[in-house]
């Protein structure tokens, strides 16, 4: 829901925006972030802050300030917080690039760490499970490929 001045269309998102994770605003223009990584913009557009740049994707969080918008955008790969399954198990997701390869390996102290896994992501998604977390106080992940600049790091903490 959108009140107030109207005066360049900034209180009037586009029809059918749906699926709005975050919203940013400006002096006269709106932005909303989708759940799937794109943005929409609304209102004045003098300075071409109201329209996103074509192919904008993976984006995380958005700002809007007086004539200008920014984008945070995380690439790949990116590792959801692993969780404990009842059999003791760490379970968690890797969002990487279709068809692309990545080890995932295991430290206790992000110093020294142990190959755990191979993995390709299928429609840019693989599921990961550690049957060796079992009595590990703390455990981290990374998940790297074999092309370059493509790293990502998660951790798990057991409470108790």
């Amino acid at each position: 829901m959108v009140w107030g001045s109207n005066d360049e269309g900034q209180a009037n998102p586009p029809e059918g925006l749906s699926n709005v994770v975050a919203i940013a605003v400006g002096r006269y223009h709106g932005l909303a972030l989708r759940s799937d990584g794109t943005v929409v913009g609304w209102g004045a557009n003098y300075k071409g802050q109201a329209s996103p740049p074509l192919n904008l994707s993976h984006v995380t969080a958005i700002g809007a300030g007086g004539d200008c918008s920014v984008a945070l955008v995380t690439m790949y790969p990116r590792l959801a917080v692993p969780f404990l399954r009842s059999s003791g198990e760490m379970e968690f997701t890797l969002y990487g690039e279709d068809g692309v390869a990545y080890t995932i390996a295991c430290s206790a102290d992000l110093r020294e760490w142990q190959p755990l896994t191979r993995v390709t992501c299928v429609n840019e998604v693989a599921h990961v499970r550690d049957g060796t977390a079992e009595g590990s106080p703390r455990r981290f992940y990374r998940a790297v490929s074999d092309e370059p600049l493509n790293s990502a790091v998660a951790g798990s903490r057991r409470q108790g």
